[in-house]
Parts: structure tokens; C-alpha cells; sequence
């Protein structure tokens, strides 16, 4: 009898110890009922990762990831979440059942590995072509360029034949269909119906792979004089460009240690770095920077370093690209090329000395820029300022460090001959309206400052959901003042009101957001800062010093509201009634710490 899934995962968790898991692969050291250690999936000096025996969870308070024993497993190997359970159960001495899944599942995951497979029989497809003597002309671009053989085998170059569907046909012979072929984005239809034709001809191959070696997608560079120059796979069911950077599953060990990712655009400029021995390059291939790629970059990494073109197209790609990267906490530095260089041509006639001179003495993203604003606007007139101030605004509001964003504005302050204060004005004016939905900007700007009375109460419901129906009858919505928290607790009420039921950590994890689970986590260290109490002895408690806090705050408002009126001296307003409403919440309160105490 089959077995499903996620019974199966389930019953790993249960079994796994997650400390003794993530302890046999990093050293960790016990603090009080929990463990740190370094991060393995970013580089750190000081232990910020987290794990919760208790909890069987992870976090680090560093790069933000973190989830249960199969999370860390899938991130650490590298696998699949499917692969990461049944690994997990042969390393826990489990015997592994034919498991079954839900039919949407069963078609995903087949269909992901079907595009995998047929992927990777282009990449050797186009390899070979290139080895090959109808890859003669191939070979000698990449000889003028400089890719010599072994570049050829690290970056696993190819070469597409100008024939229309010489690919198309050998793959069909090997099994695979049109409709898969299609799905991959190697084949595109003719204008016969039914027909097809290779999308690579006559290209160069550059075969892009995922962060676990997996191939996903295509670039392909003409010979001759047509357009485009370059041509990308599309967005395929596991290719989305703007969640993989050409190269880091090369680079990801060498940012192991101290160094920098340096960043560039194209193929050929990363493959230009890796012949001079820059090993830790990465190129966005011509996209605006993601959110997605400055979190992978995050993992490897504190600082990113463009080495971009230096005409006006990579300036605008580079100040695009400082956005997400500042919002990651990234330092970002620049290396100027001469404005008709790229990195490629750079090294080929300057050479590696040069280039590893100019990443050392790089200038960061602000005297960059500030210099190319200086040089395009009249900074000695307002005009100009407020100019150089709009272009920089975007990035200054990713920079989320105090202290940071105190040097950038006096800085800024200096070089403008301005008033900090109001550079810090002009920057964050309307800042919480750009580039952010609503919802993005309440969970960012409540997650700051949360009461730890709330927090409790939250961790409370998580913990111990048998008491979610006495805090659904004695709560008053009113008394929670956090629109996160808040929102976790009425879901969380709504499953002791016949909801689905949510009772633990991960569990919860599954319904929410990553920023969300993010939060639920933090939640879970929390041990530290409450009173070890159980639940149902602290619930009364909190339950008591949030009304008085309410209360107080309600009387607090109505102090202010009399002063107002008496600052205003209005004849025509009688006081009388806060008088004596005021005169109610301090016998109220009295009553209600009474009670407490």
C-alpha cells in the first residue's frame, strides 16, 4: 500500500532529531535550551544561526532562512524535497515505502524532471556538436576570444548548426516528444500546423544551470551579422531568469571565504574573469537585478561588486541593481571601466593586474554615483541638488542600517552643501508609496517595535491550542495594537472556531508568507526574553496586562484630548464628560491590576 507524501515527511520530522541532523554536518554549540553555529548558507563571523531542539526548528537571524530538519536538508544537499525525505529516512535507519502524492504533484514533479533530463540531453547534444567538425567555425570565434578547451568544458559551451531542425530531430529519435521539446523552450513551431524547427541555429551554446547543477536554460550568441546577437531560452517550468545568475554554482565555494561576488552582465565577461582567474564572478545576463538573485548572492556573501559596461546602459543597470542589493544589506562597491569597455575587453587588453587594481581600490555605489550626477546636473543649483537627490533616492531608501544611512546623508550632505536633515527629508518623502504594495509596507513598518505582551500571547496560541477558545472569549481584538500579530491570532481563532486546525510552528509556516514564517520563527527563540511558564499559567496574566495597557492608553488619550481643549481656552466645550471618563479608566485600571496581583 502506497503511502503519501506528506504522511511520510511527517513521520520524518517526528523521527529526526533536528540538533543531532544539522549537528553531524556543522559544529554547533549549546546556549541554554538552544544551539548556534555559523551559518552554512552565508558567510558570518559571529553566530547568528539558530536551532530549536524543542521546536525541531532552524533560523538565521542573519540571512532570514530557516524552516524545519527537511528545509535544511533540501538547502544543505542540495535536493529536491522529495529526494531530501527519502534521504533523510535512510539516514534515520527508516525504510522507505512507495509513496504516492497528490495528481497534481505526481504531474509537477515529473514534468520538472522530464524538463531537466531534456535539458541536459541538449546540453551534451550541443557540446558534442562543438567537437565535432561542423563546430569548426565555433571553435575558432572562441579560440580569437580566448575561451580556449578548458573553458569550453567548465562553462560546457556548444554549438547549434544553422540547420533548421537538426536538434528537433535527433531528440525525437532519442524519445523525446515535440510537445516537451516545445514545453522546454528548445523548439518553436513552424507555420505548418503541427510543424517545428530548432530555436538555437547557428549559435554558440551557453547553457545555464541552477544553483544545484542543474540545466535549465539556453543562451545562444550568432556568428554571422543577424539579430538578435544573443538569444534566451524563455520562462519554463523551472527556469525563471529572474531567480538564477549565470555562474554561482561555480562561484558558491570560493564565496565561501572572505571575497566579494563581482558581478557583470554578460556571458562572455564572466567567462573573460574565470580565464584570469577571478573565480568568484557572476553575471545577471542582462536583466534588471532581482530581489530573488540579491537574496541568493546574500547567502554567499556580504559584498557585491559591478564590473559593469561603462557607457550610460550599465550605469542605469548598476543603479537598478544597487536598489535590490541595498535592500539585502549588501555592501555594493563599483569598478569604473573606460566607458567603451566591458570586462571582456578589459582584461584582454589591460589584463588581470589591472582589473584586480581597480576591485581593490573600487569606490562604493554612493561616490560612484554621486560623481555621475555631479558631472550630469549643475549641482550648484538648486535644479541640480534636487536632481542628483531624485536619482539617488530610490537606492537611500534600501538602506535599512542606521548607521549606514547616516554616512550616505552626510555625505550627500557635504558633496550638495546641504542640510542633512532635510536630505533625509527629500529622500524619505512619500518613500513608504514607491515600489512597495501596501500590504509589503504595514508588514514591514509593524514587524519593527512589536510588544512583547503580543508576542506572547502569540507564541501562547501556537504552543498550546487547547487554550485558543478561553482567549477567543476573554480577548479583545481592541487590546492588540500590531497589525501582524493581530492577524495571526484571529486565524488562529478562527481554528479553534472549526478553522483548519494550526498547532505548531512549521505547520503554521505552510499558510503564510516567507516574511511571515520569517516572524513565526523569530517568535520561537523567544524563550530567552519571557518567563518559563506554561501557557496556561502566563495566558491570565497577559491577558490582564494588555487590558491595563489599553486602559491606560485610553486614559492617556483623554488626558491629552483635556490639555488640548485647555490649551484652546474653548468657552464653547464642556470637559466634564472626560472628566469623568478619565476618572473611570483609573478605577478601572486599579480594579484590573487588583486583580492581577
Amino acid at each position: 500500500m502506497k503511502t503519501s507524501l506528506r504522511e511520510f515527511a511527517a513521520k520524518v520530522r517526528e523521527t529526526a532529531d533536528i540538533a543531532d541532523i544539522i549537528g553531524s554536518v556543522i559544529p554547533l554549540k549549546r546556549t541554554g535550551s538552544t544551539f548556534k553555529a555559523l551559518c552554512p548558507f552565508h558567510r558570518e563571523k559571529t553566530p547568528s544561526f539558530n536551532v530549536h531542539p524543542a521546536k525541531q526548528i532552524f533560523h538565521c537571524f542573519g540571512c532570514g532562512i530557516g524552516g524545519d530538519v527537511i528545509k535544511f536538508w533540501m538547502l544543505h544537499e542540495r535536493l529536491d524535497f522529495r529526494s531530501a525525505v527519502e534521504n533523510l529516512a535512510r539516514r534515520l535507519g527508516l525504510p522507505v515505502p512507495e509513496l504516492s502524492a497528490t495528481p497534481e504533484d505526481v504531474s509537477r514533479e515529473k514534468k520538472r524532471r522530464l524538463l531537466f533530463e531534456v535539458n541536459q540531453f541538449a546540453l551534451k547534444y550541443y557540446k558534442k556538436r562543438l567537437e565535432t567538425k561542423a563546430g569548426v567555425e565555433a571553435r575558432e570565434y572562441l579560440s580569437r576570444r580566448g575561451v580556449e578547451q578548458e573553458l569550453c568544458e567548465d562553462f560546457q559551451l556548444g554549438w547549434a548548426t544553422e540547420n533548421w531542425d537538426d536538434f528537433l530531430t535527433a531528440a525525437g529519435k532519442n524519445g523525446y516528444s515535440s510537445e516537451l521539446l516545445h514545453e522546454a523552450g528548445l523548439i518553436l513551431p513552424g507555420k505548418t500546423k503541427g510543424s517545428f524547427y530548432d530555436r538555437f541555429r547557428g549559435r554558440i551554446i551557453f547553457p545555464i544551470l541552477d544553483l544545484q547543477g542543474h540545466c535549465v536554460a539556453f543562451g545562444g550568441r550568432i556568428l554571422t551579422s543577424g539579430e538578435p546577437k544573443y538569444l534566451n531560452s524563455p520562462e519554463t517550468e523551472t527556469y525563471k531568469k529572474g531567480k538564477v545568475l549565470y555562474g554561482l554554482h561555480l562561484a558558491r565555494e570560493a564565496l565561501r571565504g572572505e571575497q566579494p561576488a563581482l558581478l557583470v552582465e554578460g556571458y562572455m565577461d564572466l567567462i573573460a574573469l574565470y580565464k584570469f582567474g577571478f573565480t568568484t564572478g557572476v553575471a545577471s545576463l542582462g536583466t534588471a537585478l532581482t530581489e530573488e538573485q540579491a537574496r541568493l548572492l546574500k547567502r554567499f556573501t556580504k559584498e557585491v561588486i559591478f564590473i559593469y559596461d561603462g557607457d550610460e546602459a550599465g550605469q542605469q543597470a548598476m543603479l537598478r541593481g544597487c536598489e535590490v542589493l541595498l535592500g539585502q544589506s549588501l555592501l555594493v562597491g563599483v569598478v569604473v571601466l573606460p566607458e567603451k569597455d566591458d570586462p571582456d575587453t578589459f582584461l584582454a587588453r589591460h589584463g588581470a593586474k589591472t582589473l584586480q587594481s581597480l576591485i581593490e581600490k573600487r569606490i562604493d555605489f554612493l561616490d560612484f554615483f554621486f560623481e555621475t550626477g555631479r558631472k550630469k546636473f549643475n549641482i550648484n543649483a538648486p535644479e541640480g541638488k534636487i536632481a542628483v537627490l531624485d536619482m539617488l533616492k530610490p537606492i537611500l531608501e534600501q538602506v535599512h542600517q542606521p548607521i549606514m544611512f547616516n554616512d550616505f546623508t552626510m555625505r550627500l550632505s557635504s558633496g550638495l552643501k546641504l542640510d542633512q536633515k532635510l536630505i533625509i527629508q527629500h529622500i524619505r518623502a512619500k518613500s513608504e508609496n514607491m515600489k512597495k504594495s501596501v500590504g509589503e509596507i504595514i508588514y514591514k513598518q509593524a514587524k519593527e517595535g512589536i510588544p512583547l505582551l503580543e508576542l506572547g500571547l502569540l507564541k501562547i496560541l501556537i504552543e498550546n491550542p487547547a487554550l485558543r477558545e478561553t482567549v477567543q472569549q476573554e480577548l479583545n481584538p481592541d487590546w492588540l495594537t500590531n497589525p501582524v500579530v493581530k492577524a495571526f491570532i484571529q486565524r488562529l481563532l478562527q481554528s479553534a472556531s472549526g478553522g483548519q486546525e494550526i498547532s505548531n510552528y512549521t505547520g503554521l509556516a505552510e499558510h503564510v508568507s516567507e516574511e511571515e514564517a520569517q516572524l513565526l520563527r523569530e517568535i520561537a527563540f523567544l524563550d530567552t526574553l519571557m518567563p518559563a511558564e506554561p501557557g496556561v499559567k502566563m495566558l491570565p496574566i497577559i491577558l490582564k496586562r494588555l487590558h491595563i495597557v489599553h486602559e491606560a492608553k485610553s486614559r492617556h488619550n483623554m488626558v491629552m484630548e483635556i490639555q488640548k481643549l485647555e490649551r484652546e481656552m474653548s468657552a464653547d466645550k464642556d470637559t466634564s464628560g472626560l472628566t469623568d471618563g478619565i476618572h473611570q479608566k483609573t478605577l478601572h485600571i486599579w480594579q484590573t491590576r487588583k486583580n492581577l496581583f
